[in-house]
């Protein structure tokens, strides 16, 4: 229909006529409209799957309760309690919604292309640092004595580290033996101990497991956590604040689905 080929136009003038101006704005386009399978956000009868290691992990009682539901209706009012009251600003930022007038005249029709600003924020440039922060500030003394642990070479484990050192607490960081020094050189440079292990990403994100199983430490994953989720919606509940008028579509990139929660957050909110 109409409305599909508009948005598929948009896209293609987005990702390929203009990838170097995105790039070189470091822009965070914000993906699928249509997510509804994120099972973070489960849908009448959505399976919510809970991996073993998350049993063992302290916090895993507030992790089964946040997706225990029928049809989903507790979950939905449980996120929209945890984005309103995330303490993210602790430590981040609310960041800007910019205009990208060159990417707006190139679709025309009056159409007015906005990036959220997130490779600004506070020093660790990425929207990363939010669930990092949220998850991490809501741990016991005692558990943020005794220590976080994550796998990741990039902006999640300078978010770790932060996050860590904000509150008091104390970090590992596992990356895989081949990561550029650069990166190892910017999560120490936080306060978070680096552990070289293994030779690709599983390796070191299984050996991090273990390691929080075996000295009690909170594995901090890099998105499938409600927390952490909640803490990376709250890029949807500025997006609200900052454009009161009525929104078209929006764009969100997807990795790992940890900033998918900002188009979810969007229909919680966006009524």
């Amino acid at each position: 229909n109409k409305e599909t080929e508009k948005i598929s136009s948009f896209m293609q003038a987005m990702n390929v006529a203009h990838r170097p101006i995105l790039r070189r704005a470091g822009a965070k386009i914000i993906a699928a409209t249509h997510a509804r399978a994120y099972p973070a956000f489960p849908v009448p009868h959505a399976e919510v799957r809970v991996h073993e290691w998350q049993t063992k992990r302290p916090d895993a009682t507030l992790l089964r309760n946040a997706n225990a539901s029928e049809g989903g209706g507790a979950t939905r009012a449980w996120y929209v309690e945890q984005i309103r009251t995330a303490r993210v600003y602790e430590v981040a930022r609310r960041t800007e919604l910019s205009e990208m007038s060159r990417l707006s005249d190139r679709i025309g029709g009056g159409n007015v292309v906005l990036a959220k600003r997130e490779d600004t924020q506070n020093t660790v440039l990425s929207f990363k640092l939010r669930g990092a922060y949220n998850l991490i500030s809501s741990l016991s003394p005692e558990a943020l004595q005794r220590g976080v642990v994550t796998a990741s070479a990039g902006n999640h484990a300078q978010g770790v580290a932060l996050s860590a050192k904000s509150l008091g607490g104390r970090a590992e960081v596992c990356m895989p033996v081949s990561t550029p020094q650069i990166k190892v050189d910017a999560v120490a440079r936080l306060g978070a101990k680096v552990v070289l292990v293994g030779d690709d990403f599983d390796s070191a994100n299984n050996f991090a497991i273990r390691r929080a199983a075996e000295r009690g430490m909170t594995f901090i994953p890099p998105f499938d956590h409600p927390l952490v989720i909640a803490g990376q919606g709250t890029i949807g509940k500025e997006v609200l604040e900052q454009h009161t008028t009525p929104i078209h579509a929006i764009f969100v990139p997807v990795g790992g689905g940890g900033l998918i929660a900002v188009s979810e957050t969007l229909k919680l909110f966006y009524r």
